[in-house]
């Protein structure tokens, strides 16, 4: 089995990259490059107080995402109820 190690190796490495895409991975590091680009620091090189810094960014963006996300579902819900309620008021016999 010359060629076995190669196949389970190539295995390993797709569940791996699977597992990737289900954390978020991308995101995250794109989030990051974002960030730190925003601020002129090169990631790999910043100082404690640098990282700090984009992590707290960071958390605020997430913030305000989830709260938008949030808006749009309440707003989107309460529309939705509306025209239901209007749809069994003015149309259903």
């Amino acid at each position: 089995m010359a060629g076995g190690t190669h196949v389970f190796d190539m295995i390993k490495r797709l569940k791996e990259n699977e597992n990737l895409k289900k954390n978020n991975y991308f995101k995250t590091k794109g989030a990051y490059t974002r960030i730190s680009k925003s601020i002129n620091v090169d990631y790999r090189r910043a100082t404690d107080l640098e990282r700090e810094d984009i992590r707290r960014r960071l958390v605020g963006e997430r913030k305000n995402e989830r709260r938008k996300f949030i808006l749009t579902l309440t707003l989107s819900a309460f529309f939705t109820g509306i025209l239901i309620i209007l749809f069994l008021k003015y149309v259903w016999p």
